[in-house]
């Protein structure tokens, strides 16, 4: 008996099946983000249009009501999201040709 090869053999059977199951739960988060793009798009393209300085004037009026959540108009909150989805576009991108590379 081989005991090097069933060795080997036990230890890929096993990589396999950890790699099958991340896969079967990964799919499902990447067709929710790409549900998510057409929407960030829509952010991205407010964020600093004529639209977006045009609400945040009114936000400082007083005709807007002081109850009304606003967080869009703020600068960090939009600037922040939009950059997080930058930083993990270049990481799957980094990720993506680690995997073609191979």
């Amino acid at each position: 008996m081989n005991n090097e090869a069933l060795e080997r053999i036990r230890k890929m059977e096993a990589m396999l099946s950890r790699q099958q199951t991340f896969m079967d739960e990964l799919a499902p988060v990447i067709k929710k983000l790409e549900a998510q793009i057409p929407e960030y798009q829509q952010l991205s393209q407010y964020y600093g249009s004529q639209d977006y300085l045009d609400d945040l004037d009114f936000s400082e009026s007083a005709d807007f009501p002081a109850d009304e959540p606003h967080g869009v108009l703020s600068e960090d909150l939009t600037y922040n999201l939009l950059g997080e989805y930058y930083q993990l576009a270049v990481q799957m991108v980094d990720m993506a040709a680690q995997i073609l590379k191979n």
